[in-house]
């Protein structure tokens, strides 16, 4: 929990130095390098998961880890300390529920309910295009 601590106080105060001097925001930095940084051992668990035929420990680790992040870490932060929402981000969760109803409508309305290799690409390009969308807000 130390290093964990420890870790996550660099990465916070990193970030901020790298977002000031590329004259990018802070919220920027976070919703790419930081979640980059994040998801990394989620999407190698994932694809080693997949590759041993393991589906659903890489379907759950995805799913658990967002809820744990919705509710456990937007559940605890704001009861150490209030945790104010910028009007900005309102457009940011607009896409978090937009892509997640993306994905109940691509699983829940094939017949097999399987993301294929074509639902991935559309996924991925969402992604990139919210992205681009939150580089060119600032």
């Amino acid at each position: 929990i130390v290093i964990i601590c420890v870790g996550g106080r660099f990465v916070v105060e990193n970030a901020v130095v790298i977002a000031q001097s590329l004259g990018l925001s802070e919220f920027l930095i976070s919703i790419t390098i930081i979640a980059l940084g994040t998801s990394l051992p989620e999407l190698v668990v994932s694809v080693m998961a997949i590759r041993e035929g393991n589906v659903g420990l890489a379907v759950g680790n995805v799913v658990g880890s967002n809820v744990f992040n919705i509710c456990w870490v937007l559940g605890l932060a704001p009861m150490i300390a209030p945790l104010a929402i910028p009007e900005f981000i309102a457009f940011d969760i607009f896409i978090m529920f937009l892509s997640t109803l993306i994905l109940l409508i691509i699983v829940f309305a094939g017949e097999n309910r399987e993301l294929r290799r074509q639902d991935g690409v559309l996924l991925v390009l969402f992604y990139l295009f919210y992205i681009w969308n939150a580089a060119v807000r600032g």
